[in-house]
C-alpha cells in the first residue's frame, strides 16, 4: 500500500481509508476536469476552423461532379454541407422552424458556401434545402444538413 502504511500487511484505519478515498476522488475529478478542458479546446479549434475555412479552389469542379453523379443515380438533390447547429448565429432556430430567412443565420464556411450557391447555382434554377438532421438529448438542434435541390 501507499501513503502512511509501512507495508501491505498493515491494516489501515478508517481515517486512513477516508484519506485514500478523498485522494482517489480528487484524482478522478482532476482527470475529468482535464478531459473536459481538452474537449472544450478541441471544439473551440473546430469552430475556429469552420469560421475561418474558405471554399476549396476546386469547388466548382467538385460541385459539377456531385451534381452529375446525383443525376446519373436518378436523384434530385445532393448534400452540400453538414455542420454543427452551434455554428449558426441562432443555434439552428431558423433552420428548425423552416424560416425562409434561415440563410441569414449562416456563418463562416457555410456563409461562403451560400455565397457560392447564390452566385453560381441559384441563377441556374437550383434551390437550397436546410434541415436539422440530429437533435441532442434535450431536443436542441445538433447537426444541420444543407442540400442543393433541383427539378
Amino acid at each position: 500500500m501507499e501513503g502512511p502504511f509501512m507495508s501491505d500487511q498493515d491494516i489501515p484505519s478508517p481515517s486512513d481509508l477516508k484519506k485514500m478515498t478523498a485522494q482517489a476522488d480528487a484524482a478522478r475529478a482532476e482527470e475529468e476536469l482535464s478531459r473536459l478542458h481538452k474537449k472544450e479546446d478541441e471544439e473551440r479549434e473546430r469552430r475556429e476552423g469552420f469560421m475561418a475555412q474558405g471554399l476549396r479552389d476546386d469547388v466548382r469542379e467538385r460541385v459539377n461532379r456531385a451534381l452529375k453523379r446525383a443525376a446519373e443515380s436518378n436523384l434530385t438533390r445532393v448534400k452540400a454541407m453538414e455542420f454543427s447547429a452551434t455554428y449558426l448565429a441562432d443555434g439552428g432556430r431558423a433552420v428548425n422552424n423552416a424560416d425562409p430567412e434561415w440563410p441569414k443565420s449562416l456563418q463562416g464556411w457555410a456563409a461562403r458556401g451560400y455565397e457560392f450557391f447564390q452566385k453560381e447555382l441559384a441563377p441556374k434554377g437550383y434551390r437550397l434545402h436546410a434541415e436539422i438532421s440530429e437533435f441532442d438529448k434535450s431536443g436542441v438542434p445538433k447537426t444541420v444538413i444543407v442540400e442543393v435541390v433541383w427539378s
